[in-house]
């Protein structure tokens, strides 16, 4: 069975506490709308912080799930 784009996220969060850059995502996953994503994670009552960071020469996004 074929996860979600949530589902993958979600569990990428679960597994790194330093959580997860935006970049990585679309690098790695191709999720290239990641910021929806998390906003229907943060929906489903998944807190999630999304911080500013820059990787290499570009801003991006570091997203942390607090337990």
């Amino acid at each position: 069975m074929k996860l979600s784009q949530k589902e993958i996220i979600l569990n990428l969060l679960e597994e790194h506490e330093e959580g997860v850059h935006s970049f990585t995502l679309i690098r790695d996953h191709w999720i290239l709308r990641a910021s929806e994503r998390i906003r229907e994670l943060k929906e489903e009552g998944h807190n999630i912080i999304s911080t500013p960071e820059k990787m290499g020469k570009a801003y991006g996004v570091r997203y942390t799930l607090q337990k």
